[in-house]
């Protein structure tokens, strides 16, 4: 599954669902009730998952950084041009025409310029303009989108875009599915009941990289019941967790 195109409430019932029992296991925990030990599984689940994160920081930081060396106009920007001659609207990964001015009729005309865009102007322009120049002006925006996204996909190749953000991706796929990995994972340890609190912040954020004080909010407190009880790594995470959040409190 494309890390851009993850559906969130579907991850969000999976996040309830699966840590619906770790969550509520969290008082019996405090109270000593007897658990077994962490399986080796977990152990490797949780550090191929908390590693991910540093590498996506990095990922994303080399894809931003080869986006910004490209032109203005191949790079995501704002849709529109306003009559003042500012660029505004929603941002789209469309490269912009820059041949396009402010409109003299109208608040804004439309610099970046989509498929549905082209196809919404040629069902416009048939009611208006008639059949024949309707379907002139469509063939002709058809050729200059498709001549603008041919120099657009040039510019990526160049800093090399395409490889760049597909690395990052994988590696936000990557830490999703050790996440789920750790949420489906038949393990009542104190050390798989904190992880699978954080696997579910973690969904429920639907924000991948560091696991930190900042994706698990409040959540961290909720945690230091468990703490006397985790081992290994996790132990030293969550710790540190703690730590950091506590001295934002």
């Amino acid at each position: 599954m494309s890390a851009k195109n993850r559906d969130t409430t579907t991850r969000r019932a999976v996040m309830a669902g699966l840590a619906a029992a770790p969550i509520a296991a969290v008082p019996a925990v405090a109270a000593e009730i007897p658990l077994p030990p962490p399986s080796a599984r977990l152990d490797v689940l949780w550090a191929e998952f908390v590693s991910l994160g540093p590498k996506i920081v990095d990922a994303r930081a080399q894809a931003a950084a080869a986006a910004e060396a490209m032109p203005a106009w191949a790079r995501p920007g704002p849709k529109y041009i306003t009559r003042d001659g500012v660029y505004d609207g929603e941002i789209s990964d469309e490269p912009m025409d820059v041949t396009i001015t402010p409109p003299e009729v109208g608040d804004f005309r439309i610099v970046r310029m989509s498929l549905a865009d082209a196809r919404r102007d040629y069902k416009f322009a048939q009611n208006w303009f008639g059949a024949a120049r309707a379907k002139k002006d469509y063939v002709a925006e058809l050729r200059g989108l498709a001549q603008l996204r041919m120099q657009q996909k040039a510019e990526m190749q160049k800093v090399g875009l395409r490889g760049l953000e597909h690395a990052r991706d994988s590696l936000i796929d990557r830490q999703y599915d050790f996440a789920n990995a750790i949420l489906r994972l038949k393990d009542d340890s104190a050390n798989a009941i904190a992880a699978k609190i954080i696997a579910a912040a973690f969904f429920d954020t639907m924000d991948a990289g560091p696991i930190d004080r900042d994706l698990l909010g409040d959540l961290v407190f909720a945690l230091a019941a468990l703490q006397p009880r985790l081992t290994g790594q996790i132990a030293e995470d969550v710790a540190a967790m703690r730590a950091e959040r506590e001295t934002q409190v």
